[in-house]
């Protein structure tokens, strides 16, 4: 058993891990604009928060008049910058000008913008660039949750609310408000190094190409597309301007490649069927699918003692609660296909039917050249390449994007699947149990001894299909189901996948690493959460956004509106009066989301009770989970762990996760 100990948590970065860029030196900064009032705060190099209002903004100018300065921010590409360019472009900008700048950005219709807008969209700025940190690598989730992700000291929503008259006993607040959404910045900058590295790489790579403060897909489009216009002679707009439109009929025959075939009978009747089929792309709101006459194309049949769901998600096995070891005489071995679909568009030859074989070109250079930088042991060189290569599938079904291109998006998405389909009727054919699958792998066990022939049957498959197979054995292997997973490799380091997840949006990750260390060392929940005292690892949180809000339900004292992202820990709900005894809790209450019915909810609400009316005017309102007896600490953490913190909540989670693993694991 691994002995108990304690893991030294780092807290969050506070000032740049790395100020300077060579000659450049970097700032973060944010704004915040009212129709009366206007602040900027800016911390440099030395760490010392700089505030701007209209009282200096002569002295704003003067600095940003900087050509070896990096600006860096939180969505500052979309907003911040835009401010920062009217400042310094104007020198007489009143308030209210940069005021109604401003909420033309966050409210007004991109397409109708104002002229000033596009004026400063084409505006160079005096410093030398800006970097944007929402972006990198990837766009998905904003500051205020980021913040509750790393445990920042404070989490707070904008304190007063946008075109408010601001007083002057509501600028410190602002500004304190605003320095706090800057240093979360400056951490997110911190543990995006690399990814900018990556990016800075590629724009020297590629000159021309805008890719610095793009997330990885909008890298990808910005290379591909300069490349593709240099290579044909062809502006920016004339290729965009071919872009096909979408949700046209597509015969299923044409998405499948001629190499696939079967010998199983199952598998001949599916793909017949297929071959018959004809359907769409539709998007129904929240999720583009493919449809067969109205309905999303899924199938899902046997093969042997193997049950499998086919569609346009993705191709799996239903796979049930297992635990499996590898040991002397047999192994765990996990097969997936290298970068499997940007290989499948580089083997098939696919390629958007508005674009010519330079696409192809361009493709097949850039994966020779990652593969001559990985050999070289040119790190940053190759993974720069390795997200464009990776990223053009993603392109093939974004309507905005050059790549768009429905037919190909279906070919790639639909050969995956029958593909691999192909390499799991080979395996089961040689008796070689499957554990799962999935759209781009196979894990198997075997004896150790018929290692060889799994070899074999990889290097017929790659020969078949133009793909290449990775293998890694594992020595442990434990799920919950498809989603939920962890595997533990030879030299310990671990895969994981749902609950296992070291990092679970929103999870106190107590729960997840007492699940890990159950598995793996034997060492019982209640051993590992009563010994923990680092109390953010106790920490839930919440995120909603657009209607919905969060309140704070404390029964006959009443509720409390919440911030939008708000975090807890789970308490006792009692509290001891010294003398008296255990008492109901002040602090604790219930996390609810609420806000408004959609349509298709309220026609769904009269349909089913008959009422035209509903009793708390169709607002509707849900408990957040894990959310029961919350004690809200947005303000601060506490230094200590709290003495009504309801350890015995924590245990019963991770327990009811081991026990519906273990138990139908043991009983299967």
């Amino acid at each position: 058993m691994t002995p108990l100990k304690k893991r030294a948590i780092s807290g969050p970065p506070f000032e740049f891990a790395n100020p300077y860029e060579g000659e450049y030196h970097v700032a973060a900064y944010d704004v915040e604009t009212y129709p009366n009032y206007f602040c900027a705060v800016f911390i440099g190099p030395k760490n010392v928060p700089k505030v701007y209002t209209m009282e200096n903004l002569d002295q704003l100018r003067a600095d940003l008049n900087n050509p070896k300065l990096i600006l860096i921010g939180f969505n500052n590409n979309n907003f911040d910058d835009y401010v920062l360019k009217l400042i310094v472009s104007k020198p007489a900008v009143t308030c209210r000008e940069i005021y109604e700048l401003a909420d033309d950005i966050i409210a007004g219709d991109s397409n109708k913008r104002s002229k000033l807008y596009w004026n400063l969209w084409r505006m160079a700025p005096p410093w030398a660039f800006s970097l944007d940190a929402f972006a990198v690598p990837n766009a998905k989730i904003g500051l205020k949750e980021r913040a509750a992700k790393r445990n920042w000291k404070k989490i707070q929503d904008l304190p007063i609310a946008p075109g408010s008259t601001i007083n002057a006993m509501q600028r410190g607040p602002l500004v304190k408000y605003c320095e706090n959404d800057v240093r979360v910045t400056i951490a997110e900058w911190n543990d995006a190094q690399e990814h900018f590295a990556i990016r800075r790489h590629l724009a020297e790579q590629y000159p021309g190409t805008d890719v610095l403060s793009k997330h990885d897909a909008g890298v990808c489009e910005e290379i591909i597309t300069t490349l593709y216009c240099q290579r044909t002679g062809q502006m920016k707009k004339f290729v965009k301007s071919q872009i096909p439109k979408g949700g046209g009929a597509i015969a299923m025959c044409d998405a499948v490649p001629d190499l696939v075939d079967y010998d199983s009978d199952v598998l001949t009747d599916l793909l017949g069927e297929l071959l018959g089929a004809e359907g769409k792309f539709v998007y129904d709101g929240h999720e583009k699918q493919f449809t067969i006459d109205g309905q999303k194309f899924y199938k899902n049949f046997d093969l042997q003692y193997l049950n499998i769901n086919l569609g346009s998600g993705g191709l799996h096995t239903n796979d049930k609660p297992m635990i499996e070891e590898s040991d002397a005489k047999s192994v765990i071995v996990d097969v997936d296909v290298a970068s499997y679909y940007p290989n499948i568009i580089r083997a098939l030859e696919l390629r958007p039917k508005h674009l010519g074989p330079e696409f192809n070109e361009i493709l097949e250079a850039i994966t020779t050249e990652r593969l001559a930088a990985k050999a070289a042991g040119e790190k940053v060189k190759a993974d720069g390449m390795k997200i464009v290569i990776n990223s053009a599938f993603g392109k093939t079904g974004n309507k905005y994007s050059i790549l768009f291109d429905e037919l190909v998006q279906l070919q790639v998405t639909l050969a995956g699947q029958l593909m691999i389909l192909m390499l799991i009727e080979s395996l089961l054919k040689a008796k070689i149990k499957i554990l799962s699958a999935n759209t781009d792998g196979v894990l198997v066990k075997l004896p150790r001894m018929r290692l060889p022939q799994l070899k074999k049957i990889m290097r017929g498959w790659e020969r078949t299909t133009g793909q290449a197979l990775e293998d890694v054995e594992y020595s442990k292997y434990i799920r919950r189901d498809v989603n939920n997973y962890i595997a533990v490799k030879a030299d310990g380091t671990t895969k994981e996948k749902g609950v296992f997840k070291k990092h679970i949006r929103g999870k106190a990750p107590i729960i997840a690493e007492a699940v890990r260390k159950y598995f793996i060392d034997g060492i019982e929940p209640l051993a590992w959460i009563e010994v923990e005292d680092d109390v953010r690892r106790f920490i839930f949180y919440a995120h909603v956004s657009g209607k919905f809000k969060l309140k704070f339900d404390q029964g006959a004292r009443g509720d409390t509106p919440l911030q939008n992202t708000s975090r807890w820990y789970v308490s006792k709900g009692v509290a001891l009066v010294e003398g008296v005894g255990y008492y109901p809790s002040e602090n604790s209450g219930r996390v609810i989301k609420f806000g408004e019915m959609t349509e298709n909810e309220r026609l769904r609400y009269k349909n089913t009770h008959g009422e035209a009316d509903h009793p708390n005017n169709w607002i509707k309102s849900e408990r957040i989970a894990n959310g029961a007896n919350a004690v809200m600490i947005n303000n601060a953490i506490p230094e200590r762990v709290p003495e009504d913190l309801n350890r015995n909540y924590y245990i019963r989670q991770a327990q009811e996760i081991i026990n519906s693993i273990r138990h139908e694991a043991c009983t299967k």
